[in-house]
C-alpha cells in the first residue's frame, strides 16, 4: 500500500497526535486507530478513499461511536500542493445517514472507508498531506470510557494529472453500480453519493442518467450537477424541473438558483434566469 508519513509541522493537529500518542504507551490493552489509503496513485477529481480500521486489543467489547455515516466524529486537515491548508468542514446538523454506531468484539478489528472528496477537492496534481484523528468516545461493556493507543495518524496523498480515459470508466463502473443495485441499497446510495463528488464535465451524463434509475438517488445526482455546474450539468437539471413532480420539482429550482448566484459565465446566468421565469 504505502508508508504513513507525519504530516509538515504547519499542521495544527500534529500537536495532538503527538500528545495522543504519548499516552498510548501508557495504555496497554487500548484500542488503536490506523488509516491507510484503499489505493495508490489517483488522478486529479478521481475518488480517493481512506481506510480507517480500529483494533481492539482490550478483553472487553468496545462500543465506538463514529458518527453519522461513520464520518462525523473525524477531524481533518488538509496541506495542498498549492500550499493551502484546507480543514474538513463540521458535520451539519440537519445531515442524514446512518449511526456510526458499531461494538467490535474483544481482540477483533473493525475497518470502514472515507470518501476524502467530501472534505477536500482534489484538483490539482502533487502531493497532498493529510492530517486526521478520530474524537469518538471508546466504551467497553462494562461501561469504561477507554482513551485509545492512537487515534491520529497521517497519510500522503500523491495524485496524478487529469486523465479524462480514467476517470469515465471510474464514472461508468459508478453508473453500474446503481443501476444493479436495489433501490434502497447502502450500495447503490454509496456509488451515486461517490459519482456525485466527481467534480468534472467527464461526470456530467453519468450524473444526469441516474434520474432514470432509482428515486432515492435523485437528490445525490442533483447536487453531483451543481458541484460540475457547466452548461450540460444546467440544462440536465432544466429538463428535470420540467419534467418531473414532487421533490424534484421543488429542490431543481432551488439548485439552479444556487448555481445562478455562483456561475462566472454570463451565458449559464441567462440560461438559467430564463428557464426559472
Amino acid at each position: 500500500m504505502f508508508a504513513i508519513t507525519r504530516v509538515y509541522p504547519v499542521l495544527l493537529l500534529a500537536g495532538t497526535l503527538a500528545s495522543m500518542n504519548n499516552a498510548a504507551a501508557q495504555s496497554g490493552g487500548s484500542p488503536s486507530v490506523s488509516y491507510s489509503l484503499v489505493e495508490t496513485g489517483s488522478t486529479v477529481r478521481e475518488p480517493v478513499f481512506l481506510r480507517v480500521a480500529i483494533e481492539n486489543y482490550s478483553d472487553e467489547a468496545v462500543t465506538v461511536d463514529l458518527g453519522i455515516s461513520f464520518r462525523g466524529s473525524f477531524r481533518a486537515r488538509m496541506l495542498r500542493p498549492d500550499g493551502r491548508i484546507e480543514t474538513a468542514p463540521k458535520p451539519s446538523i440537519n445531515e442524514f445517514g446512518p449511526v456510526g454506531k458499531t461494538v467490535i468484539a474483544p481482540h477483533e478489528r473493525f475497518s470502514e472507508m472515507l470518501l476524502l472528496n467530501l472534505w477536500f477537492d482534489f484538483d490539482l496534481p502533487g502531493r497532498y498531506f493529510l492530517d486526521i484523528v478520530t474524537t469518538a468516545p471508546f466504551v467497553t461493556a462494562s461501561g469504561i470510557q477507554l482513551a485509545p493507543a492512537a487515534a491520529g495518524g497521517s497519510v500522503t496523498i500523491r495524485v496524478a494529472p487529469r486523465d479524462q480515459r480514467r476517470l469515465r470508466q471510474i464514472c461508468a463502473d459508478l453508473e453500474t453500480k446503481v443501476r444493479k443495485s436495489a433501490s434502497s441499497s447502502a450500495a447503490a446510495l454509496e456509488a451515486a453519493e461517490t459519482l456525485s463528488y466527481i467534480r468534472d464535465p467527464v461526470a456530467t451524463p453519468y450524473l444526469a442518467r441516474l434520474f432514470d434509475d432509482h428515486k432515492n438517488v435523485e437528490p445525490l445526482a442533483v447536487y453531483g450537477l451543481e458541484r460540475v455546474a457547466d452548461g450540460p450539468a444546467v440544462d440536465a437539471l432544466i429538463s428535470q424541473m420540467n419534467s418531473r413532480e414532487g421533490d424534484m420539482r421543488i429542490l431543481a429550482p432551488a439548485t439552479l438558483r444556487r448555481m445562478q448566484e455562483a456561475a462566472a459565465d454570463p451565458v449559464i446566468r441567462q440560461k438559467i434566469e430564463e428557464a426559472l421565469r
